[in-house]
């Protein structure tokens, strides 16, 4: 029998990040992987990749809506990813950025916050969370 209070989210026909273009970039492949079936569930635009410099590549070319970065990608951390594609041309530089922290203590957010993200989650992400998350940044973004 099902809960009825469950928090669970059935995502499975949930169409609120249609047309929503999302760069997640994750060191760990159960992350990547379960990053991606939350975003195609949620029927936005993915693209997952595993490091910074795979995360450089890729928005130049796919143009995100929203950034989420892993702070502990490999060969460039997330805040020298953050830094690098705020270099970039205007277009692309203003995405906002979701960090992802192992542990979301005060003094994290309080450092992701100087380093330029917009917002943070904290591991492991909640799909519902990370899709308010999403839609709170590309509304204020859009305006």
């Amino acid at each position: 029998m099902v809960n009825p209070n469950s928090k669970k989210t059935d995502l499975t026909c949930d169409t609120r990040l249609k047309d929503v273009a999302v760069l997640a970039v994750d060191r760990n492949g159960d992350s990547r992987e379960l990053l991606k079936v939350m975003l195609d569930s949620s029927n936005a635009e993915a693209k997952v990749v595993s490091s910074g410099k795979e995360a450089l590549i890729a928005i130049t070319d796919f143009h995100p809506d929203v950034l989420i970065c892993d702070l502990a990608v490999p060969y460039m951390e997330g805040y020298d990813l953050l830094t690098s594609i705020r270099q970039l041309e205007p277009e692309i530089s203003h995405v906002p950025a979701i960090a992802c922290l192992t542990a979301a203590r005060d003094e994290d957010r309080a450092a992701t916050q100087r380093a330029g993200f917009q917002a943070h989650l904290a591991k492991p992400i909640d799909p519902e969370e990370l899709i308010t998350t999403i839609l709170a940044l590309v509304r204020v973004h859009k305006h």
